[in-house]
């Protein structure tokens, strides 16, 4: 449009003039009018508000790698999160145990920990004749029944976390000087607790637990009270209480992956871990951890009789995947078989228990055989026993949602954001979080696991039936590839949460396709290296801080704190730029005309030059610079989280905002610069009907003398009223801008309400236009340089009394599209 509307002022002009000095014609004429015509100082301005935007986000631990990012994030519509460290703490801790024997809350006891011959007649403790549980450990005794002792090995042995020893001992003194803490009548209740346990053989294990508020051992006397009867036992399957350890990842005495650090703090506690280890350091065999698997195997060669040997695998995994590799279940009384009406049903009650109160379970199996000693085992090969395994039991790991997220997620609902769980976790373990923060219904009920025929667990249940009702949906991963296109219509535009259970990094690439598909601009999240697809393929990647630097490098965001809140409130963000953004072209681009206007009646009416290349560069690159980036401080309108997200195909320059800069307020600040350009001719005593035409042999040097009113005026008077003309015009320009940016600081609301020094920023910017404004016109030699000349003050008057009107059309303009937005008339003013 620029080059458009220079073109045609130059070919008018140049009949105008009859085409005399062609170069001083393109020179002032052309280029000028182009210049004037695009905001030069606005790639600038908006690349600073760009960075103060993302120096922000980086205070809140979001690291954005494009500035053109910041504004992208304001778009988002679906924010699909990972569930551990995002919207969890990342802070596990076991919290307890099941077997088929029952369930563990928290620590078990050892066989014979506490025996009266340990007291005296008072009560007070002699010489032990069983090590209490410190010395346990010191010692690597694993003096815990069957099949406790088999689980707290296998957390041990197959479990790549690394022991702080030295840690380990600081801990050690801790809880011995915790212990001494116990009164003597404390420990002669616990005594007869013990010994009334071990007769009634209760299926429930009871604990010794470390209270997280007092951090002392609790007495037994509290324990005594939570002793159930068998028949209760029957009725009611206690859940592991997620407050029942203190043995969080800040007081961590490993190091590894939160779940494998929590397991070996949990083993520490009980047993000496590192010697546990060193009887099991022959490693003959071992398969990681991954997402398909759902599983981590080890193989200890365990002695060697000939040319064969014996080895011992220890398993852990997702628990129904283990299960159906086990065909026995050991107990404290030896081993059993394991099945449908053999076990199956128990682990299936115990898993269900457990994952409803928001635990990962963690299933445990083991077996041992016989093999030729220089065996090289390969799954491939299929020499590696994977059927035919004896199930130990399973433990649950909790990691409490964090304090924000809750809150953030209420901030997505009312901006309407859709939030997506895509978890690695069972079905029910990642809707009991859910339902903790807030993602689904808190009253829609336990999911059940549905099972499908014989030896099916929970992963192969039948496809989930989307409620109607419900807002929310859960789909589990082996049922993505399976949705029809109707399906992820319902799923992605009609459900405002959805929780994608037991997926695997490729289902979360084919869930942003599917986004993609249906227009919506979504926002994944991942940590993984084989995340980096899905991080790369999505509008904004976020990988996570913890995360590997692959996901790093493909992801356009990196949350330095993992925390979901960071990243609601990066949205909270771009949406308040995309506003001010636009404050800032409804500042800056009013401006253009005023600045093509003077080139305009001198070329194409032939009257004094009205501007100077000069003096409109000092606008552009000067005084409106410090200006437009205060906007970027200026506060979002009411709550820019109350609002729906922004179209996908709607446009930052609105028809709207094209007019307002162009048709009536760039036209209003136009007249204003022209009436103190007139003002300076007048006050000289020059009529203005005699301007038009005459710059073609007056006003400039060599020129005619110039002849108004019965006056003359010398070439030298001419030239001198012609900067001070100019000067006035500049002026115009500038002090408009400064009435112009208090209407522009709102689109909708009064500035009366929103308040006129809310933006310190901005008071301090106009301050140094002013300045600099002034500075232009009156300081001697730098007016000159720019084309200029001082003016008189009443200039001054006539571009306030202006500006003042734009402010108030302004006003009565946003009362009507607060009162009247539906109107067709007044939807034409809105931008």
């Amino acid at each position: 449009m620029a080059c458009s509307v220079a073109s045609i002022i130059f070919i008018f002009g140049g009949f105008v003039h009859h085409w005399k000095d062609v170069t001083h014609l393109l020179a002032n004429g052309f280029l000028v009018c182009a210049i004037g015509m695009v905001p030069c100082g606005l790639p600038a301005t908006v690349t600073s508000i760009l960075t103060l935007v993302a120096r922000r986000l980086a205070n809140r631990n979001v690291y954005v790698k494009r500035l053109d990012i910041c504004e992208a994030l304001g778009q988002v519509s679906i924010i699909a999160s990972d569930k551990t460290g995002t919207l969890t703490r990342n802070e596990m801790t076991v919290t307890g145990l099941w077997n088929f024997d029952g369930f563990i809350n928290g620590y078990p006891q050892s066989e014979h920990q506490l025996t009266l011959n340990s007291f005296g007649s008072e009560g007070i403790p002699s010489t032990p004749t069983t090590a209490p549980p410190w010395t346990l450990r010191s010692i690597g005794g694993n003096r815990f029944p069957h099949p406790i002792s088999d689980i707290l090995t296998c957390m041990s042995v197959c479990n790549t976390a690394v022991l702080n020893l030295e840690d380990e001992d600081k801990t050690t003194e801790i809880k011995k000087e915790e212990h001494r803490k116990v009164s003597r009548a404390d420990s002669l209740k616990a005594v007869l607790w013990a010994q009334s346990s071990l007769r009634g053989e209760p299926k429930h294990f009871n604990v010794s637990t470390i209270n997280e508020e007092e951090e002392t051992i609790k007495s037994p006397d509290t324990i005594e009270k939570g002793i159930e009867n068998s028949q209760q036992k029957k009725q009611h399957r206690p859940i592991a209480n997620k407050r029942s350890i203190k043995m969080s990842q800040k007081h961590s005495t490993a190091i590894g992956t939160p779940s494998e650090v929590a397991m070996l703090n949990y083993a520490a506690t009980l047993i000496n871990v590192h010697k546990c280890r060193q009887e099991y350091e022959d490693v003959a065999f071992e398969i990681p951890f991954n997402s398909k698997r759902k599983w981590h195997l080890k193989i200890i060669r365990m002695g060697v009789q000939g040319e064969e040997a014996e080895y011992r695998l220890f398993i852990k995994g997702a628990s129904e995947v283990l299960a159906k590799m086990c065909s026995q279940i050991l107990t404290k009384n030896g081993i059993k078989e394991f099945g449908r009406n053999k076990g199956i049903e128990e682990l299936e009650a115990a898993y269900t228990e457990f994952a409803n109160g928001g635990h990962r379970v963690i299933g445990f199996a083991q077996t041992t055989f016989r093999a030729p000693v220089d065996v090289e085992f390969s799954l491939d090969v299929g020499n590696v026993p994977l059927n035919g395994l004896t199930f130990l039991g399973v433990c649950a790991i909790m990691d409490p949602p964090r304090e924000k997220t809750k809150e953030a997620i209420n901030s997505c609902k009312t901006a309407g954001i859709k939030v997506f769980m895509v978890t690695g976790d069972h079905q029910l373990t990642a809707c009991a979080i859910a339902r903790q923060i807030g993602l689904i219904d808190e009253n829609g009920g336990k999911i059940e696991i549905n099972n499908g025929g014989e030896n099916n667990l929970p992963e192969e249940g039948k496809p989930w039936e989307f409620d109607p009702k419900n807002d929310w949906a859960v789909v589990q991963g082996q049922q993505i590839s399976r949705l029809t296109a109707e399906q992820w219509d319902q799923l992605i535009l009609k459900k405002n949460s959805v929780v994608f259970a037991r997926t695997t990094p490729e289902q979360k690439l084919f869930i942003v396709e599917q986004c993609q598909k249906r227009k919506q601009i979504i926002a994944m999240t991942g940590d993984g290296v084989n995340d980096a697809p899905a991080l790369k393929k999505a509008e904004i990647g976020i990988a996570m801080g913890s995360g590997s630097e692959v996901a790093k490098q493909a992801a356009d965001i990196v949350l330095i704190d993992d925390n979901f809140s960071s990243i609601v409130q990066a949205v909270k963000e771009g949406r308040a730029m995309y506003e001010n953004i636009k404050k800032l072209l409804a500042y800056t681009m009013p401006h253009s005309f005023p600045e093509v206007w003077p080139i305009i009646i001198n070329f194409c009416f032939g009257m004094p030059v009205g501007i100077t290349a000069l003096q409109i560069l000092s606008i552009d690159l000067g005084t409106e610079i410090f200006p437009g980036i205060s906007l970027a401080n200026e506060k979002p309108e009411g709550d820019v989280m109350a609002r729906p997200p922004r179209a996908v195909n709607k446009v930052l320059i609105s028809n709207g905002l094209l007019a307002y800069s162009y048709i009536y307020t760039g036209q209003i600040q136009s007249l204003g610069c022209f009436l103190a350009y007139c003002y300076v001719f007048w006050c000289k005593g020059i009529n203005i009907l005699d301007l038009p035409f005459s710059a073609l042999n007056c006003w400039k040097k060599g020129g005619d003398i110039f002849k108004s009113n019965g006056r003359e005026f010398s070439v030298e008077q001419q030239l001198l009223i012609g900067r001070q003309a100019t000067s006035a015009w500049q002026m115009g320009i500038v002090f408009g801008q400064f009435f112009n940016i208090w209407s522009a600081r709102t689109r909708r609301i009064s500035l009366f309400r929103h308040g006129f020094c809310s933006n310190q920023a901005l008071i301090k910017a106009l301050i140094i236009e002013l300045i600099l404004i002034n500075c232009y016109v009156y300081l001697p030699g730098l007016n000159e340089f720019l084309g200029g000349a001082a003016i008189p003050w009443q200039c001054w008057v006539v571009v306030a009394a202006v500006g003042i009107f734009i402010n108030i059309y302004n006003e009565i303009r946003k009362y009507f599209i607060r009162h009247y937005p539906k109107n067709k008339i007044v939807r034409l003013f809105k931008w």
